[in-house]
């Protein structure tokens, strides 16, 4: 091999070096934003799991009440309608 062969190798490694050292910045770079984005969704995943799950013990709550109260509100307004009759 020539010395200008060898240069011209040499040249062709630095220019795929420098090609390589930009494309690992730019994946670097680009690895970041998916991590931001990747908590920014992890957040939104978590909120909507509380939100829900707040949602599901309202619902839970509700129907306990609706269920211990149904039979007393029946039987009060059967008591308060035989008052009105009685008078």
């Amino acid at each position: 091999m020539t010395i200008e062969e060898l240069d011209a190798r040499l040249d062709r490694i630095t220019l795929i070096s420098e090609a390589n050292t930009l494309n690992i910045s730019k994946l670097e770079t680009e690895s970041k934003r998916w991590e931001a984005e990747s908590k920014k969704w992890d957040e939104r995943f978590f909120q909507l799991s509380r939100d829900t799950l707040n949602f599901s013990r309202n619902i839970i709550v509700t129907a306990a009440v609706v269920t211990v109260v149904a039979p007393l509100l029946k039987e009060s307004v059967t008591f308060a309608l035989e008052l009105i009759k009685a008078n």
